[in-house]
């Protein structure tokens, strides 16, 4: 059915993208890192996603579904307040998105023909039946800690169970996630021509792939009882704010007082948007700070809106995070990335997944105050912290520290560095 070999002078990448634009985003970065390597590479993932792809110079293989709107919308609060309850999320699976994931899994097979490796997104479940079918190499790759990369060190963060050891949270965690989609994945890859796979022997394989982690040593250090082969790279940041032709209205209110402070959640929906929008407008009021909303407040128009604050559909992070007197977000791995580069002190409100993770870093990191979960925000709380990130000068002394570390870091040229070794020694064991 396939065939490959990496005997090309220019290898043929197949990167599988999906997720969120958090997700999605630095992976363009890095695949733009490894066309200029001499690479070619075939970019795979949802057509909300296209203008991003096409804009980085990068050929654009569209996949079923929209991953944004998904997060954005029930089927994302309901996965990810129910990911703790195994019978829940199996449920929700199957009847909502079994549908999704079969066409999905077709779809990559078309994009993966004649690749000499290929790299993806590990909740997928993708990579390793499409490698192991045309033979060749498969690298997992992520801005986070996936969960199966267990650790004494810190506890999994998609582990919604209750306080538990750090060790007992990856082992009831990992689990689940191979077995949200097993039947789907079980009937596609006999259509590939390939065995079935115990449970056990799929995350065996999994761990034993070569690791991408897209984030910075200087935010979460490596552990040191990880694999080898999992690698923390540096971030993967895409330059976005070149080509920005910022509004005239944005340009006015940014010169009209003092810097504002950014706040928006990105995919991560609201249960009730209006009343989230009126606890920070009371926030910023009491606190006494100008802000920009960002996008997801549910179609308030400027007019709803007092003078000092204002509403930005949408604006590149490396443009305007380093114009914020602070930053508030949802604490997904690329908006955390891109306010510590920016050097903002930074209040994360997570609302589920990985995000609860970071919000403990930069606090223990000194860059900002305590994470306020999404559940247990008031104009009370969320008042207090705001007062706190801009007027303690320690928090943007520590974050100024931070964005100098990361900006040290070259995350896309290690990753780069790495995928050529790799693939230089997969070449000489086939030969």
């Amino acid at each position: 059915m396939f065939g490959s070999t990496i005997s090309r002078s220019h290898p043929r990448l197949a990167i599988i993208a999906t997720g969120s634009r958090g997700d999605v985003q630095p992976q363009v970065a890095l695949a733009q890192r490894l066309q200029s390597s001499g690479y070619q590479v075939r970019f795979a993932t949802h057509q909300s996603f296209a203008p991003l792809v096409r804009a980085g110079g990068l050929e654009l293989v569209p996949l079923a579904g929209d991953s944004e709107k998904f997060f954005a919308g029930r089927g994302g609060v309901v996965l990810r307040e129910r990911l703790g309850e195994p019978g829940a999320a199996l449920d929700f699976a199957e009847r909502f998105l079994g549908p999704f994931i079969r066409r999905f899994l077709a779809e990559c097979v078309a994009a993966c023909q004649d690749a000499d490796a290929i790299f993806y997104w590990p909740p997928s479940l993708v990579g390793p039946s499409l490698a192991e079918a045309l033979g060749v190499p498969c690298f997992a790759v992520a801005t986070y800690p996936l969960p199966h990369c267990r650790t004494r060190a810190f506890a999994n963060p998609w582990h919604n169970g209750g306080s538990t050891t750090n060790e007992r949270t990856w082992a009831h965690g990992e689990p689940l996630w191979g077995r949200l989609f097993r039947d789907e994945v079980t009937a596609w890859r006999r259509t590939l021509g390939l065995r079935e796979l115990s449970p056990a022997a799929e995350r065996r394989r999994l761990r034993r792939l070569p690791h991408l982690l897209g984030f910075s040593s200087a935010v979460l250090p490596r552990p040191d009882d990880w694999p080898a082969d999992m690698h923390v790279t540096g971030y993967w940041f895409l330059d976005l704010a070149s080509t920005f032709t910022p509004p005239p209205a944005l340009l006015a209110f940014l010169a009209a007082g003092p810097p504002p402070v950014a706040i928006g959640f990105g995919s991560m929906a609201a249960r009730d948007p209006g009343a989230m929008t009126e606890m920070v407008i009371a926030a910023l009021r009491r606190a006494g700070r100008r802000g920009i909303l960002l996008t997801g407040w549910g179609g308030l128009s400027q007019a709803d809106l007092p003078d000092d604050v204002f509403k930005l559909d949408a604006a590149p992070h490396d443009w305007l995070f380093p114009r914020a007197a602070a930053v508030v977000h949802h604490g997904g791995a690329g908006t955390t990335a891109a306010a510590l580069r920016a050097g903002a002190p930074v209040l994360t409100v997570p609302f589920g997944f990985d995000q609860h993770l970071w919000g403990r870093q930069v606090h223990r990191l000194g860059a900002g105050v305590a994470p306020i979960p999404q559940a247990e925000l008031t104009a009370d709380r969320l008042t207090a912290a705001l007062s706190a990130l801009t007027a303690d000068a320690r928090y943007r002394s520590r974050a100024a520290a931070l964005a100098a570390a990361i900006r040290a870091e070259d995350g896309t040229g290690t990753a780069a560095a790495l995928v050529d070794r790799y693939l230089g020694g997969f070449k000489r064991r086939r030969r």
